[in-house]
């Protein structure tokens, strides 16, 4: 099922259209799959494991969020062209948009 992420105003919930970034459910799933990757050690982003149901981040969460994607950035080393290195550059560049526009993030089945 493909994901898109989406900046959402915290106040009237409405989803901003000019940013927005796809998400492609094989990315997360090189993220899961790695053997170092857990819950206790990633706790925002395994809301994005159930792919199947959408994920809202709130705007004060998401420094805890690109904190925890730079980690896994240093775990898994990926290139450019990964899986993981495909969707850290997307969802880290819009969760550090959203985060200075004080925005949430929510990321939605399509």
């Amino acid at each position: 099922m493909p994901l898109r992420a989406h900046a959402v105003d915290p106040i009237t919930r409405r989803l901003d259209p000019e940013l927005s970034a796809p998400i492609d459910p094989g990315w997360l799933q090189a993220f899961f799959a790695h053997p170092r990757i857990s819950e206790a050690r990633f706790p925002l982003l395994w809301r994005l494991r159930e792919q199947d149901s959408d994920s809202h981040f709130a705007s004060a969460e998401l420094q805890g969020v690109v904190a925890e994607m730079e980690e896994g950035l240093m775990l898994l080393s990926p290139n450019v062209g990964d899986p993981f290195g495909r969707f850290y550059g997307t969802f880290h560049t819009l969760c550090m948009i959203a985060l200075l526009a004080k925005q949430d993030v929510e990321v939605c089945v399509e």
